[in-house]
């Protein structure tokens, strides 16, 4: 249905790259989802990745201009709306802008992942954020308290809660719409295909239990923490890690831990379906993570996890498809990857965890309120 047609629709944000994954992959698909239904998809970045843009979709490069990053930031979110609102029925953003007509912060209350960062870390939380952390918060409060954003879309339960909580105002500007998975792509049957021929080009053997964690931000989404719970492990398992820029560093960093070597890989990148499939039990003990993807793949192939309820993909997860446990509870995590490591999986019972949660129904919703902003 191409029910957005002559709308023209306009995607701020800092990097155009879809192929680094996460928001950026997110809202490539959106651009693709309202291109579909007729509307002209105009981007507005400092960069943009060749290839990338929808059919008929057009890049408006817009320059970051400033001797510091803080200025830089400033200057590139004001200078985004000013080239995108004469061009646009309806913008679009997932960074902090000055003003947008649908904002969709997947990475929630700036605050609170500045509090989160800081003590996966172990750092105590500054009094007042400066230099581009600054700035972002005054751009949030100009979204959210100060009505910029016209609609503010969550992706969980967690994200409307915490910006519920810092800026009141914007109660009724909050939508809830969780992210999706593709469920076709993302099926039990790809355990005996991709997640077997992982398995077998790692040289895991079939009743060795795999535990899976992925991550570009490993300290935020605990990996120090498994590594510590992993030491005291007894029984046969591997541990695959995924998503880091030095994998090096990690079985370093592993080996410290009194992991043994021969009990871990780390690679930088790995076919999701793949890893999803391969897995007996992810494993993701996050400080935070909005709603994690890594998290709804593994319970769409049947594979059990095991996280924090700091996960905004963690109300997924049922009794029969994993356990939470608290960030940093190094022997807490350990308890429950023993539990689910053992545990015979019944992969109907998890799958069923995501039923209705199909990437397609999730930008439709979107895009609904898209037209409605456009009325």
């Amino acid at each position: 249905m191409r029910d957005l047609e002559g709308l023209r629709v306009g995607f701020l944000l800092d990097r155009w790259q879809p192929s680094r994954g996460g928001a950026e992959t997110a809202m490539r698909d959106l651009a693709q989802h309202v291109a579909a239904g007729g509307a002209t998809v105009l981007v507005f970045s400092d960069a943009s990745e060749p290839g990338s843009l929808p059919e008929g979709g057009t890049w408006r490069r817009v320059p970051a201009r400033g001797l510091t990053r803080a200025r830089r930031e400033r200057n590139l979110a004001h200078a985004l709306v000013a080239t995108a609102r004469p061009e646009c029925d309806v913008t679009v953003g997932m960074r902090h802008l000055p003003e947008v007509d649908l904002y969709w912060p997947h990475g929630g209350s700036h605050r609170v992942s500045l509090a989160a960062r800081r003590a996966s870390r172990g750092e105590p939380l500054e009094e007042r954020p400066r230099g581009r952390h600054a700035v972002f918060l005054e751009l949030e409060r100009a979204l959210l308290a100060e009505g910029g954003a016209r609609r503010i879309v969550c992706v969980s339960e967690l994200v409307r809660q915490e910006l519920a909580a810092e800026y009141p105002a914007c109660v009724e500007r909050l939508v809830v719409v969780e992210n999706g998975i593709d469920l076709e792509r993302f099926h039990p049957h790809e355990r005996k295909v991709r997640g077997r021929e992982l398995r077998r080009s790692l040289g895991i053997a079939p009743k060795t239990r795999l535990l899976t964690f992925c991550a570009h931000e490993p300290v935020l989404k605990g990996l120090p923490v498994l590594l510590r719970a992993l030491a005291g492990l007894d029984g046969e398992w591997r541990l695959l890690g995924a998503g880091m820029k030095d994998p090096g560093e990690w079985r370093d960093r592993a080996r410290e831990a009194g992991v043994d070597e021969s009990r871990v890989t780390f690679v930088s990148h790995v076919d999701p379906v793949a890893l999803a499939a391969a897995g007996d039990l992810c494993v993701l003990p996050t400080w935070r993570d909005t709603s994690s993807l890594v998290v709804l793949e593994s319970l769409a192939v049947g594979t059990p996890v095991v996280t924090t309820s700091r996960a905004g993909a963690s109300g997924a997860v049922g009794k029969d498809s994993g356990e939470l446990v608290e960030p940093g509870n190094a022997e807490e995590l350990r308890l429950a990857v023993e539990r689910w490591m053992d545990r015979p999986a019944d992969r109907d019972s998890v799958r069923r965890c995501v039923a209705g949660r199909e990437r397609a129904r999730s930008l439709e919703r979107i895009a609904s309120i898209v037209r409605e902003l456009a009325q």
